[in-house]
């Protein structure tokens, strides 16, 4: 009777039933013999290694087979290389020889249509291909004539000159124009062809324009016209620069004779229909 009225002492300290109090005894028990069960040392999982580069995948990247867009779209690339490879029945181990430089290189992963071992061989071929393509243009010089050039590599204009052996010529202000015979004959290739401008330095501080047209089938020597639209005379010494050349396409449509022609948002508005601001 004593252990009985412990627990039942026991049960009201803790605001239980007598009933519930022993659930809560046998639940305790059962709890202590019960073991913990003894884990093993968490391991890391390696993490995914990029299929083009070989490095690490960062976690939190959203990614699982690539490290980043330039090798996802460098396998895309790759793979449809692969495709039309085995379309054409092109083999990778194929030994190709270079047209360029003669070097011998294995196909490997390229695109089915390659034929130079770099692309510096590329250019190199294309600008030979060029040449011998006959895109150069002729010309032919009288005595005291001087070549056409370029005083930069990369500009559009030739300059022309004055004949070495001529005496000075004096251009008259206020509208006087000189005629002068460069002595260069030019043979413009096919739908080409050349204009003649004012030299910059000129006409910024002399005030000397000119302007021409130098058709493609024309082969005579080029005359330049000087306007002089300054104050004062000009002079022009011999073997100067008079002018340059500009050699640009140009387009040939035939003529078709209409009745009318269309019309377009503008039509016949001219001289300043569009305003000035």
């Amino acid at each position: 009777m004593d252990k009985l009225s412990a627990k039942v002492a026991e049960a009201r300290k803790l605001g239980m039933t007598y009933g519930q109090y022993m659930v809560y005894l046998s639940k305790n028990e059962q709890s202590d013999q019960k073991q913990e069960p003894t884990q093993a040392p968490a391991t890391e999982k390696p993490r995914p290694v990029c299929k083009i580069c070989g490095k690490e995948i960062p976690p939190y990247s959203g990614r699982r087979c690539y490290c980043s867009k330039e090798c996802h779209e460098t396998f895309i690339r790759n793979d449809a290389r692969e495709r039309n490879r085995k379309a054409k029945g092109i083999s990778p181990d194929e030994i190709i020889t270079c047209p360029a430089c003669g070097k011998q290189f294995q196909r490997g992963n390229r695109h089915a249509n390659i034929k130079y071992c770099s692309p510096e061989c590329s250019l190199k071929r294309h600008r030979v291909t060029r040449k011998k393509k006959g895109e150069t243009m002729k010309v032919m010089l009288e005595r005291g004539a001087k070549l056409p050039s370029r005083a930069h590599r990369y500009d559009g204009g030739l300059d022309l000159y004055c004949k070495d052996d001529v005496e000075e010529i004096v251009i008259p202000p206020y509208g006087g124009s000189v005629t002068i015979d460069t002595g260069c004959h030019v043979q413009i290739p096919q739908h080409f062809v050349g204009l003649v401008k004012s030299k910059s330095g000129m006409m910024v501080n002399h005030q000397i324009l000119t302007d021409g047209t130098v058709d493609a089938n024309y082969t005579g020597s080029i005359h330049v016209t000087l306007f002089n639209n300054g104050q004062f005379s000009y002079t022009v010494k011999p073997g100067q620069k008079i002018a340059q050349l500009v050699i640009v396409p140009c387009c040939l449509p035939p003529l078709e004779l209409v009745d009318e022609l269309e019309s377009t948002s503008r039509g016949n508005s001219g001289f300043g229909s569009t305003g000035m601001f």
